[in-house]
């Protein structure tokens, strides 16, 4: 599965423009990425009856790697792949998708969820 097939499955709804909220943005600059929100319950029960976080990311395209820190498992996982400048979040059956426009906003993102998640350890 790539990730448009990926973000097809899980992602239903239309992708928002996503901004970090601890970080500026210029006037007239556009927010730093696209976020997509979709749930496992989207999918039809009888074509993926066991859909959890562990079937979300055993169908992740090659490259994605869980972030343990962030992990609460198995209420949430999460996992990034640096090349696509992407982060995957599954949380009690929700997903979400974050894809960032640049190398700084996605290392921005990051750094903002590992201060997010060091807090709700």
């Amino acid at each position: 599965m790539n990730l448009t097939q990926f973000l097809a499955k899980y992602c239903l709804r239309a992708p928002e423009l996503w901004h970090i909220p601890d970080m500026p943005l210029e006037l007239g600059e556009e927010p730093a990425g696209v976020l997509y929100r979709g749930s496992v319950r989207d999918i039809r029960v009888f074509a993926d009856p066991c859909c959890d976080g562990f079937k979300v990311g055993q169908d992740l395209p090659e490259g994605f790697a869980d972030i343990q820190e962030f992990a609460l498992s198995p209420y949430r996982i999460v996992w990034k792949n640096d090349a696509l400048r992407v982060i995957v979040t599954y949380c009690e059956g929700d997903v979400t998708v974050t894809v960032d426009r640049t190398d700084e906003w996605y290392e921005a993102r990051l750094r903002s969820a590992h201060r997010f998640y060091a807090l709700y350890r």
